[in-house]
């Protein structure tokens, strides 16, 4: 009996052994970082959407011709170097020797196209290059590119570092029919598509001949979906994921006390607010714009929705943006009198019944929304809230079908220009508001084409002024941009531009 106890032990321990062995092996050779994020992308064409969980993934597929440093300030990419020859003349070099995943040399032609494209295809980044003239922009050489503007346009070189303004394969583009899935997704960025399963998870591998020497450090990366904000909070305390992004106000402090996870979070340049559609009846009056904001408390919002996370709005644009104004001595007080009084003058004394657009995915803007929704109610005005898949509701929004929703504009170029032209009718995001004002549109386009940087933040001053006077926006948060990061991934840094972090510098410890 004493043997076979001891045949016993000496066996177990083997197994033990064995089973310690294999999950040091498995450690070491750990080479798939795990990413969540909190909507499906809906396509992986770069140029398709203002989304920023679709720009998470496709970054990392595509890449731009300048990227932000460490500094915020704007640093080469596959643009290896730039002058200005005047002020509406912008010459670029092309770095050479970059492949796109299809083994093809990137060329100043493949630079070009991809501009043209993101206008001539009416893309929603066709606003990154509304400045460019196309019938004056020519290839020099193949390494070589002139771009020039209609008029001098200050902005330009910071919107083409946002990642709508990706560069995309000529060739791909044309062999693929312009589809983007499969082998139709060709870019020059640190990773290659593997798979994409819709509503699940993208799946990618690391370029093996990405220019960047020793990038990526991580060979395999998966972007798992999980749009509830709950889900996303146990996948990062689980263990689940390497990197979680987008946790809830009302989790960060319970996931960031948990062992082993720690949390990366920056102040942004994107601010949520309310939009109020003016071209959609009873909203084309502005009587009925000004009730909606007397019966809102942006107080009570902060309170229930999201706290001492981030910061409560100030202003249409987020602090730090140059250009940007404190709009809080022009915000009204709630007066739940005054806005019955309103509704009354526009004719509808017995009150009104309205429709909120909103995302299904994001508990903060849900908890905006149910908050706003008490609020007016007491004012006589009944909202209905339509909570919608993400890309549904993006499109929606930009359509103009939504009469009111939960939206957000980030400053990306870092300046107010990039939020402020979007108020202009050339631009898609226009139809959000629905709303016209030529002195507004007077002031702003001369204030984007103002190159001494004084005077054209007095301009963008008066546009901020002109919106607010306008009721069509009611700015309700600085969004705070996070990340659950267990302890042992080192690398990884908070895009505040447009949160499309870079992944390809992340590695295990």
């Amino acid at each position: 009996m004493k043997k076979f106890s001891s045949i016993f032990l000496v066996v177990l321990c083997m197994f033990l052994l064995a089973g310690c062995e294999d999950s040091f092996v498995e450690a070491a050779v750990k080479d798939t970082l795990t990413v969540v994020i909190y909507a499906d992308p809906g396509s992986l064409d770069p140029h398709d959407t203002t989304g920023v969980p679709h720009h998470q993934v496709t970054r990392q597929i595509f890449e731009t011709l300048v990227i932000r440093g460490d500094d915020g300030k704007l640093q080469p990419c596959l643009a290896e170097e730039w002058e200005y020859e005047d002020d509406t003349t912008l010459l670029m070099k092309i770095r050479k020797g970059v492949l796109f995943h299809n083994g093809e040399e990137l060329k100043a032609s493949d630079v070009l196209f991809s501009l043209k494209r993101m206008r001539e295809d009416n893309t929603t980044a066709a606003m990154q290059v509304t400045a460019i003239d196309f019938q004056k922009s020519t290839i020099i050489d193949d390494f070589t590119l002139r771009i020039a503007t209609n008029e001098p346009s200050p902005m330009l070189l910071a919107q083409l570092e946002n990642p709508m303004a990706a560069i995309i394969s000529e060739k791909a583009y044309i062999e693929n029919n312009g589809n983007f899935f499969d082998a139709g997704s060709i870019g020059t960025g640190p990773y290659r598509l593997v798979s994409y399963r819709s509503g699940d998870r993208v799946t990618l591998v690391g370029n093996e001949k990405y220019w960047i020497e020793g990038q990526p450090k991580i060979k395999n990366l998966v972007v798992k979906i999980i749009t509830d904000g709950s889900s996303r909070a146990i996948e990062a305390e689980s263990g689940g994921a390497d990197l979680v992004y987008d946790i809830s106000p009302n989790d960060v402090d319970r996931v960031d006390a948990t062992d082993g996870m720690s949390m990366v979070r920056s102040i942004g340049t994107k601010t949520e607010f309310i939009s109020l559609n003016a071209s959609n009846k009873p909203l084309d009056d502005i009587r009925v714009r000004q009730a909606i904001f007397y019966a809102l408390d942006l107080d009570q919002i902060a309170t229930v929705a999201f706290g001492t996370y981030g910061l409560k709005a100030t202003g249409i644009i987020s602090p730090g943006v140059d250009g940007r104004v404190d709009l809080t001595k022009t915000f009204v007080a709630r007066d739940i009198r005054r806005a019955k009084g309103l509704l009354a003058e526009a004719g509808y004394p017995k009150g009104i019944t309205l429709e909120l657009t909103a995302p299904n995915t994001d508990q903060l803007r849900m908890d905006i929304c149910e908050a706003a929704q008490a609020q007016l109610s007491e004012a006589g005005i009944q909202v209905k809230i339509n909570y919608k898949e993400f890309n549904t509701w993006v499109s929606d929004m930009i359509s103009g079908n939504a009469t009111i929703g939960e939206y957000a504009f980030t400053a990306s170029t870092g300046e107010a220009g990039r939020v402020l032209m979007r108020f202009m009718p050339e631009y898609s995001e226009s139809k959000v508001f629905g709303w016209h004002d030529d002195e507004y549109i007077k002031v702003c386009k001369q204030a984007l084409r103002t190159i001494n940087d004084s005077e054209r933040n007095k301009l963008f001053a008066q546009c901020q002024q002109m919106l607010m006077d306008a009721f069509i926006i009611y700015p309700v948060w600085h969004k705070e941009i996070n990340a659950a990061a267990q302890d042992y991934v080192k690398g990884f840094k908070i895009e505040t531009s447009y949160e499309q972090h870079y992944l390809q510098t992340v590695y295990f410890e």
